[in-house]
């Protein structure tokens, strides 16, 4: 099965004043945010070395890929390297692995032949993306590195829109490679068109949803998100809060996290709601599993979305609810229609209405 594979390595400055015990462990503090991260966003740690992490993502998760690269700044000393490929697992223990194939090697490579702060990836991943990543520039012979076919992954615009929309990232927390060093002109497809767009699908898919929001979030939420201002929804998760009603006020301030155009953040934030929810009854994990659906939804991720939306209503009839089933069928209607299915989408509105 075709996997994305990531390596990164620290690169930190050689300091003549800077032992080698204090460089190790500043490379140590930085670990267990790695690790974090990966889980969170659906990946596994597939090999490790002394100053170095490798791991990977299903070839659906490419956008998942990218995140764990870009979307939040850990230490600029980090270069990076991606490509794909199906590497033989000799051991799989879930959110750990360990692998083996010639395209740990490639990712290891690119990473050998980045620059700190910078992102390489191979042709091949970037001609199988089907236009999804944004590229720079192709790499030239650097003197002293690994000479191997490489292009450098923009920072400024990593990931671009296609047919099917593109996920949305927080701009503002592309920080593998540091501001000062990135002297690409500012994309068309700036920070707050790409919010904008967030808010829309979200209005859109609350008032898909309508009445059954509540299965969800507080009424409230249509009216919050119109006013297409994070803080509202902030506000409202800490009246929600005030009643003890703690994992709806988590939601909401996700929601706000993806309002204010930071999408990896708040889909981490409710895949850890998600996961939370295992030990919950069905209803619970129905809430869950449909904020989740929202949320890739509105960060241009509709095939994830539909796969938790799914995921949402099962957990419904399990719980024979009523009120959340119909949530969920709603969404999967909306859902639908954009994918232009029109039979699926009246079945499922006809569902939502019964």
């Amino acid at each position: 099965m075709t996997r994305v594979i990531v390596h990164i390595e620290w690169r930190p400055e050689l300091d003549p004043e800077t032992s080698s015990e204090t460089r190790e462990e500043q490379w140590a503090s930085l670990v267990a945010p790695l690790f974090e991260r990966v889980s969170a966003l659906g990946g596994r740690v597939i090999g490790w070395g002394q100053r170095s992490l490798t791991t990977d993502f299903s070839w659906d998760g490419l956008y998942d890929a990218i995140d764990f690269l870009v979307d939040a700044s850990l230490a600029p000393e980090l270069a990076g390297g991606m490509c794909h490929g199906a590497p033989q697992v000799i051991f799989d223990a879930g959110r750990a692995a360990l692998c083996v194939g010639p395209e740990m090697l490639q990712a290891t490579q690119l990473a050998q032949l980045a620059r700190p702060g910078e992102v390489l990836v191979s042709p091949e991943i970037v001609e199988e993306s089907d236009g999804r990543l944004g590229v720079s520039a192709e790499v030239g012979e650097r003197p002293g590195r690994i000479n191997i076919p490489a292009w450098i992954l923009n920072p400024q615009e990593p990931l671009l829109e296609s047919a099917a929309p593109g996920p949305a990232s927080d701009f503002e927390g592309l920080q593998l490679v540091p501001a000062e060093r990135r002297t690409h002109p500012p994309s068309s497809r700036s920070p707050e068109s790409v919010r904008v767009r967030q808010v829309d699908r979200l209005v859109s898919s609350a008032e898909a949803i309508g009445d059954a929001v509540s299965a969800v979030f507080p009424p409230e939420l249509t009216t919050a998100l119109r006013k297409r201002d994070e803080n509202s929804l902030h506000e409202l998760a800490r009246s929600v809060r005030a009643k003890n009603a703690l994992e709806s006020a988590e939601r909401l301030d996700a929601i706000a996290e993806l309002a204010a155009g930071k999408a990896g953040e708040a889909l981490r934030r409710l895949r850890k709601s998600k996961e939370n929810s295992m030990s919950e009854n069905p209803s619970t994990r129905c809430r869950a599993a449909l904020a989740l659906a929202v949320a890739l939804s509105s960060a241009g991720r509709p095939y994830e979305a539909a796969l938790e939306g799914l995921d949402g209503i099962a957990r419904a009839r399990e719980g024979q609810d009523g009120v959340g089933e119909k949530a969920c069928a709603r969404f999967l209607a909306q859902l639908s229609k954009n994918f232009h299915d029109e039979g699926s989408a009246l079945r499922w509105k006809e569902l939502g209405l019964a």
